[in-house]
């Protein structure tokens, strides 16, 4: 079964992101929107190959599965960072 992929802001990041209800489960797509109107708002901007939801402030669940190869979450290049254990840049906005 295929479902909308959500995010949902957790706790600890809710002073980063005030305009956005704590623990309420969103649309990831309209979460990301949120994100980037705020950040453009503020005057700074989400890279085209970024991220506009980092791993550390949001909670994510269903969606629909990807075809082998497919640009997914898993893949991004911060995912995989981490996934070595490297800290970098993993996690961060620009």
């Amino acid at each position: 079964m295929e479902t909308i992929r959500e995010a949902r802001l957790k706790r600890e990041a809710a002073d980063r992101y005030p305009f956005i209800p704590v623990r309420m489960w969103t649309q990831a797509a309209r979460m990301a929107d949120l994100v980037r109107e705020h950040l453009e708002h503020v005057g700074r901007r989400v890279r085209a190959r970024r991220r506009a939801l980092v791993d550390r402030d949001f909670r994510f669940r269903g969606g629909l599965r990807h075809p082998p190869g497919a640009y997914t979450r898993l893949t991004d290049p911060e995912a995989a960072a981490m996934a070595r254990g490297s800290s970098g840049a993993a996690g961060t906005q620009a």
